[in-house]
């Protein structure tokens, strides 16, 4: 249920920024946080409340440092939000029990592949690739996320832990262990770096002409760079009927205008986004009962897993 903005956010708003609004507006979006659009005399801005269920202190300090490089692509150019700062810090601690921040509210609309064009599409290359730049440039500690497939140690074990679960499960299972017995590890060994990790439909905002807003730098760590054009592609270009090729070659085309990218880059992608993401769906539970936005990645990760040979 969303609450109304705590107490401490309001004071906190009014003492650190001195932010007055006449108006607070739920918004949707985000597991067990809590996001407020309120009007001020500098504009509508969104408030963001982190659930301390959902994040440690040490995972915290981590959403900072993201927080600072969506700052650094902002003035770099890429479209995304604006964030306050107090004191060098974008998250607020008005209480030991509350985190929050506030950014420029983004108008656009949320896209599916259904309604995506290539017009946007491209665009959605163009910010992609220039997000890619930006960050290339940034230092980051080299050290890749332990929670997904993101080396082949870290794979072979999720299918060596593989559980018991209904027989679509076990023949999806089957299907995916067989195809990573015969992988090129080698896939492993693309560039690593600075990536957003989140390019998916509810964290980008678009208008008829392409993207006005990439949000949700949350997860921005170090990894694949190919994990967000992997990401982006099954995203926005994979429709029921297979991989949208005129999307894909306006992703690319878009994305070349600031790093270089090949089709056989574009395979690459989205294969190395399976590694990754395929420990998160294939699960006995996801298999038994799914819906919403779980239940279009785990279809994405099935998709892929019979359509391997032929991904675009």
């Amino acid at each position: 249920m969303t609450q109304s903005i705590p107490v401490s956010i309001v004071r906190d708003l009014q003492s650190a920024f001195g932010l007055t609004f006449t108006e607070a507006v739920p918004v949707s979006g985000g597991w067990l946080n809590q996001k407020w659009r309120i009007s001020t005399d500098r504009g509508p801005l969104l408030v963001k409340q982190y659930s301390p269920r959902r994040y440690r202190p040490d995972k915290l300090e981590r959403i900072e440092e993201a927080l600072r490089r969506q700052l650094l692509a902002r003035e770099q150019g890429v479209r995304c939000p604006f964030l306050l700062q107090r004191d060098g810090r974008v998250l607020r601690r008005p209480d030991p029990e509350t985190v929050y921040m506030v950014m420029e509210f983004c108008e656009g609309r949320i896209e599916s592949p259904e309604t995506l064009s290539p017009v946007q599409m491209e665009s959605l290359g163009e910010t992609c690739g220039q997000l890619h730049r930006v960050l290339s440039a940034l230092p980051a500690e080299p050290v890749l996320p332990t929670a997904g497939g993101y080396s082949p140690e870290l794979l072979e074990r999720f299918f060596s832990e593989k559980r018991d679960g209904p027989a679509m499960y076990s023949r999806a299972i089957q299907q995916a262990e067989s195809i990573f017995a015969e992988l090129d590890q080698r896939l492993f060994d693309g560039p690593m770096g600075l990536a957003h990790e989140d390019i998916q439909p509810g964290n980008l905002l678009f208008d008829g002409r392409g993207v006005t807003a990439l949000i949700d730098f949350d997860r921005c760590c170090f990894s694949f760079p190919a994990h967000d054009i992997g990401r982006a592609l099954l995203s926005f270009a994979l429709e029921e009927g297979g991989m949208n090729r005129e999307k894909a070659d306006a992703f690319r085309e878009g994305y070349s205008r600031y790093r270089p990218l090949s089709e056989e880059d574009l395979q690459s992608a989205l294969r190395l986004s399976w590694c990754i993401e395929l420990p998160w769906w294939f699960t006995p539970d996801f298999f038994r009962e799914c819906s919403g936005v779980p239940a279009r990645f785990l279809w994405e990760m099935r998709w892929m897993t019979e359509h391997w040979e032929r991904l675009l």
